[in-house]
């Protein structure tokens, strides 16, 4: 059965939850995440290929029959040690570590460079080339311009480290500054590159995302979007023992609107309805356009009396719009969770019972269920 309440249009409504806002906006990524998110993988194959190349390079030399026998202990060690490194990227499933590991893999990669110069017998011109691909390979993957400029450095400071320590020539020394100094400048673009392409990527898919959840016409959530958020809100409320109540929403004689005035008047008539509900509900509420002239909102932590009121402030909001279509009105259906509703869909289900019999006594009234 269903009893018509009389609330307080101005009554305050309860103060938002901010652990269950939070838990709405959880879907919401910032840039950090969807960096890691996609950075991971190319991380993950860098290093792969990485390793791969080193113990190529190991063969080879062996087979050429360039390596100190006496010191290939070195190399092995530093091959173990990128392998570790390149183990724990694999095993990261918490996407969030592969920024320490990513710099780990850097630095034991130009160590072993430097091992492999110093462990083969045709001196430290050989590495030139491995110690100037490294800089532009790793590039792409750092987060930050911070993260670019720590990595620059030790790219660029290893091999000179490693030239001045090994027994090299000046030519030597000088063929290293000249392409390492075409290495840093080529990082540097691919890097700046990258980056903004990356942040381009992510806000148009911000926009996208934003397009799909929200009604082009009223701005708030599609029906969609709202049962997303408000099973989510509903099934937390459940989990915490917490109330939750629901409110569905009709503009009354709205099909009337349309016939006599217009689509053009019956969207600017949503437009203000709409907004005018929005402005009245908490942050943490959880409010939708349904389809045609219907709304429907979710509340949680929200007693039923306290939905009353909240449904009597918008009732009386909308009453009170100045609107090319002339009198607005809504018809407000009020529901609270019961232990045997089948979740969001019941919550609903009785909400919009509670509406019907809200417009069979007359519209422009504000509903209870009670089961």
């Amino acid at each position: 059965m269903s009893t018509t309440v009389n609330g307080d249009p101005g009554a305050t409504q309860p103060d938002a939850s901010g652990a269950a806002a939070a838990g709405l906006t959880a879907a919401d990524r910032s840039f950090d995440d969807y960096q890691m998110r996609h950075l991971l993988p190319l991380v993950r194959g860098i290093s792969r290929a990485g390793l791969i190349a080193y113990v190529a390079a190991l063969v080879i030399a062996f087979a050429a029959g360039v390596l100190n026998t006496g010191l290939i202990w070195r190399v092995l060690g530093v091959s173990l040690a990128l392998g570790a490194v390149m183990w724990a990227l694999e095993r990261d499933t918490s996407q969030r570590r592969w920024i320490p590991y990513g710099f780990a893999f850097l630095a034991f990669y130009e160590v072993a460079i430097a091992l492999f110069a110093s462990a083969n017998t045709l001196g430290v011109a050989w590495v030139i080339p491995a110690f100037v691909v490294l800089p532009v390979v790793t590039s792409p993957v750092w987060m930050s311009h911070r993260h670019f400029v720590i990595a620059s450095v030790v790219t660029a400071i290893a091999p000179f480290v490693a030239f001045t320590v090994l027994p090299s020539s000046r030519i030597d020394f000088y063929e290293l500054l000249t392409y390492m100094f075409a290495a840093t400048v080529c990082s540097a673009v691919t890097h700046m590159y990258f980056s903004r392409l990356m942040h381009a990527h992510f806000q148009l898919e911000g926009q996208l995302r934003e397009q799909a959840h929200t009604d082009d016409l009223t701005g708030i959530f599609v029906r969609q979007r709202f049962h997303e958020l408000a099973d989510l809100a509903v099934r937390r409320a459940q989990h915490r023992s917490e109330p939750v109540s629901a409110l569905f929403i009709d503009v009354d004689r709205f099909k009337s609107i349309n016939d006599k005035l217009g689509h053009s008047v019956g969207d600017a008539a949503l437009v203000l309805v709409a907004t005018a509900l929005q402005d009245r509900l908490r942050p943490v509420d959880v409010f939708g356009r349904l389809g045609g002239d219907e709304f429907a909102v979710v509340l949680p932590n929200c007693r039923v009396h306290t939905a009353m009121q909240v449904a009597q402030r918008l009732r009386a909001a909308v009453a009170g719009l100045d609107s090319p279509a002339g009198q607005l009105t809504i018809s407000v259906g009020v529901a609270e969770m019961r232990a045997e509703s089948n979740g969001l869909v019941g919550l609903l289900d009785d909400a919009d019972v509670a509406l019907l019999n809200a417009k069979a006594a007359g519209r422009n009234r504000v509903e209870l269920f009670r089961g």
